[in-house]
């Protein structure tokens, strides 16, 4: 269940929400059914640039816009994945409101 600020942030475009086919155990044990991601930030991007890899970059920066860490995106079946992939994407070309 969606808060009203939630929802607000949505309508926006400043976080999306990604409902999960497989839903994970995090590592509180806490049942994930539902991943909220924020938009990403030049901050997000510096800190994940001297990662190794794309793929450790990657997580890394999906852990950051979604609070999860990347042991728990390691459990993500790989459908879901894809899903956040296609969400990350969806809010990077995303306009502003405003048109720009």
């Amino acid at each position: 269940m969606t808060n009203p600020t939630q929802t607000i942030q949505e309508q926006l475009g400043s976080h999306i929400s990604v409902t999960l086919d497989h839903p994970i155990k995090n590592g509180m044990g806490e049942t994930v059914s539902v991943i909220k991601m924020r938009r990403a930030r030049v901050g997000d991007m510096r800190a994940v640039g001297s990662l190794k890899n794309e793929v450790e970059q990657e997580l890394g920066l999906f852990a950051r816009l979604t609070g999860l860490v990347p042991e728990d995106l390691d459990l993500l079946d790989w459908q879901d994945y894809q899903k956040l992939q296609r969400s990350f994407r969806q809010l990077s070309e995303q306009k502003d409101q405003d048109g720009e």
